[in-house]
């Protein structure tokens, strides 16, 4: 089941056909089988670029998950452009950035999605003090939500973020959103690898956006 010989299955999403809901359920069905055999509980989805759609799979899999009768919780770590907020239509704060601060305990930066057995953290507030926090603030956070929810889905966002290692550490596992046709398999296997050096699962790729193909000389009347 891997690809590339890199030892890591890969995970269809078509972002814009009738499959997407499809796909969704599969990785769904997957994380419920981790969670069981190995005990994962908080999962990451990063993007390996800006704009892959790292917040898009990370909500539609913890609506989907929550749909199942799990208590699910989905947290927003998308630093650079964090938008959980406006698809649950919630405030943006306090949330991740707060909680980070140790000024506002995890519990009181949850709130219900208007979904049963969904609630959500919001990214918050970020100063530009704030930084690149230690895996340890991360933990801290992921703690009491791990004891609380059966998955905890984090949208980290772009996988060039200072926050990587921090959110990565913190969590029990990885998974990789790439927009199909804007990624080389190098950069794919360079996350990959940099996972295992750091002693973090990477579960899978999600790839997000495929997008049907149409040879040049059919399109030459477009």
């Amino acid at each position: 089941m891997s690809e590339s010989g890199l030892g890591y299955s890969t995970i269809r999403f078509r972002a814009t056909d009738s499959s997407f809901g499809e796909d969704v359920s599969r990785i769904q069905s997957r994380l419920v089988i981790e969670t069981d055999v190995r005990g994962l509980r908080v999962v990451s989805l990063f993007g390996l670029t800006r704009g892959a759609g790292s917040t898009t799979v990370a909500a539609s899999v913890a609506a989907g998950l929550a749909s199942q009768s799990l208590r699910v919780v989905l947290v927003d770590a998308n630093v650079a452009s964090p938008s959980v907020h406006r698809l649950f239509g919630i405030e943006p704060s306090p949330g991740v950035a707060e909680t980070l601060e140790s000024a506002t305990p995890p519990a009181q930066a949850v709130r219900s999605a208007s979904i049963a057995n969904l609630d959500v953290m919001p990214a918050g507030t970020w100063s530009n003090a704030l930084g690149a926090s230690l895996p340890e603030r991360w933990k801290k956070l992921f703690a009491p939500l791990r004891n609380a929810y059966r998955l905890v889905i984090v949208d980290a966002g772009s996988a060039d973020s200072a926050h990587v290692d921090g959110i990565a550490r913190g969590s029990d596992a990885v998974a990789l959103v790439v927009e199909c046709g804007r990624s080389r398999w190098e950069q794919i296997a360079s996350f990959a690898a940099h996972m295992d050096e750091i002693g973090v699962p990477c579960l899978g790729v999600v790839l997000n956006k495929r997008r049907r193909f149409v040879p040049r000389f059919l399109d030459r009347g477009a």
